[in-house]
């Protein structure tokens, strides 16, 4: 290289100071987020539902998962195998548990920041890192969902990862990371039907059109293989072929009508103007927060579409691929959800963890493809929306970063624990989410177990989902234990306090002990409880 071709000085010190505002980003984006996730999430029983596989089968075999009661969105494949690795090297500690949403979080930002650094350079991936990890506290918490160790976030990560081996694959032209996408989708797919129409079907159509625009070459045929794969994974993970994994529910689709479809977009426009809130400060209930918020990034959405969309035929491989796989899974979702079931409440955001991410991947793209040729007006509109952007996560919820960790242990299921010790009571039955379920035996350190049962035509029934059979055997109780049953109003599984005393009486005779502990009644028997409970 000649003197004249070497960078200069300055162009020098340029990208070093973009490395490092780029890591000071980053550091702060990973302080701000680990408060939110810690904030706004404790020990449930729904993050416990993989510390019980995982000591299931700890303590069972592998034979455990056939015992277990699965929703649709099992996470049997996708996220059970990693947290049981963590769980195997730090413990089922409720931080622990807790803690693993933030990691799935930081996952799909990493690899959303290295997909953009792959299309459109270091700086644009090391910016949209850093811009992502700035979500707002509603994002990362009960709104968003993004930072719960258990959701479709997990799926995006798997999703992206996905994405990630398939770019090698195309701009390699290379037949093995396209089987491992296809396998990535696969394990997705199977573990979440959600990644089916936000990831697996929007990646078989790409890809799928990628390989007639390239036919009789080697990367359409890698195209080819990709497209014929993945559309191997979906269906085998939608059909469960060969008599495979029978004891999994499969996936579905649901249809709501007009006024369902009313109420998700009012519900969904209202939890994606909190997600991607660009007011710093701005009370969220305000209606021009709301407005501006929603109309920017509508603006910013439909620029970076139209524009992928309008150089689509013009781009890399892929970029053909990502940026059609990114519109197709946006409109894809935000179809079905409309067109689904009645969702009446903000924590829909759940169903966007696509946006969110792929979101941000077209707009890197977008960035990275005309910086340099677009007029000073559109740089800067940019960089005011990721700025503001990170303002408005930032100050979402100052008071938790500004302050020591919480804790992960909720205080109400700790006393109740330590009420149920005091009294001598191990083991015993209760609702789902009220007695703490699944997350009182780590919330008492092993001291307590108290598997979920539901009121069920007038009778005390095994919860038929999150809990094994095994549970509910006569080996499972505690031969001289003191089996107890933690009454509480939690419709619709226990519809009230009497109805569910009057249940426990007429299935299991009187109590021999009665406590009444806040809202909650809870009796005590001197004899095995298994037996007499409905499978």
């Amino acid at each position: 290289m000649t003197d004249a071709a070497q960078p200069g000085p300055r162009p020098r010190l340029a990208a070093l100071a973009v490395a490092l505002a780029g890591c000071a980003l980053l550091a702060a984006g990973l302080w701000v987020s680990l408060h939110y996730c810690l904030a706004a999430w404790k020990a449930e029983s729904d993050i416990f539902v993989t510390v019980e596989l995982w000591r299931g089968v700890s303590e069972h075999g592998l034979g455990f998962v056939r015992s277990w009661g699965y929703t649709e969105d099992n996470w049997l494949f996708s996220l059970v195998p990693l947290t049981s690795l963590i769980y195997a090297v730090f413990d089922a500690s409720p931080r622990v548990a807790v803690l693993t949403g933030w990691l799935v979080f930081l996952a799909s930002v990493g690899l959303t920041g290295g997909l953009a650094a792959r299309l459109s350079g270091w700086r644009t991936g090391l910016i949209t890192a850093g811009v992502l990890l700035f979500a707002p506290y509603y994002a990362l918490g009960p709104i968003g969902f993004l930072g719960y160790p258990i959701s479709h976030n997990l799926s995006m990560a798997w999703g992206l990862l996905a994405l990630f081996l398939a770019l090698w694959g195309i701009e390699r032209r290379a037949y093995g990371p396209c089987v491992a996408a296809a396998l990535a989708v696969f394990i997705d797919t199977v573990s979440d039907p959600w990644a089916g129409a936000a990831i697996a079907g929007p990646l078989v159509l790409a890809s799928a059109a990628l390989a007639i625009l390239n036919r009789r070459s080697r990367l359409g045929g890698c195209a080819l293989a990709l497209c014929l794969t993945t559309a191997a994974a979906l269906w085998a993970a939608y059909k469960h072929p060969f008599g495979t994994l029978r004891f999994l529910p499969r996936g579905h689709l649901q249809l709501g009508g007009l006024h369902p479809a009313l109420d998700n977009l009012r519900y969904g426009a209202r939890a994606l103007e909190v997600m991607f809130n660009i007011a710093p400060g701005g009370n969220l209930e305000a209606p021009a927060v709301q407005a501006i918020s929603l109309a920017a990034l509508a603006v910013i959405l439909a620029a970076a579409g139209g524009l992928t969309l309008w150089s689509l035929r013009r781009a890399t491989p892929g970029r053909q691929l990502i940026g059609g796989v990114a519109i197709l899974s946006i409109g894809a979702v935000a179809a079905l959800y409309v067109a689904g079931p009645a969702n009446t409440g903000l924590y829909v955001g759940r169903f966007f963890p696509n946006l969110y991410f792929l979101g941000a991947l077209l707009v890197a793209m977008m960035a990275g493809a005309g910086w340099r040729a677009w007029p000073w007006p559109a740089k800067a509109a940019i960089a005011a929306y990721a700025a503001l952007f990170v303002l408005a996560g930032a100050l979402s919820g100052p008071r938790y970063w500004t302050t020591p960790l919480e804790t992960s242990e909720p205080a109400e299921k700790v006393a109740l624990g330590g009420f149920l010790q005091a009294h001598q009571l191990t083991y015993g039955y209760g609702p789902y989410w009220g007695s703490g379920g699944l997350a009182m035996r780590s919330l008492t350190h092993g001291a307590v177990t108290i598997r979920p049962v539901v009121i069920a035509n007038g009778r005390v029934a095994r919860r038929p989902i999150e809990t094994s059979r095994l549970w509910f055997t006569p080996q499972a109780e505690p031969p001289d234990g003191r089996p107890f049953l933690v009454v509480r109003a939690e419709p619709p599984e226990f519809p009230s306090l009497e109805a569910g005393e009057t249940a426990a009486r007429q299935q299991f005779g009187e109590a021999a002990e009665r406590w009444v502990y806040g809202d909650s009644v809870i009796l005590v028997w001197r004899r095995p409880l298994a037996p007499l409970i409905d499978p």
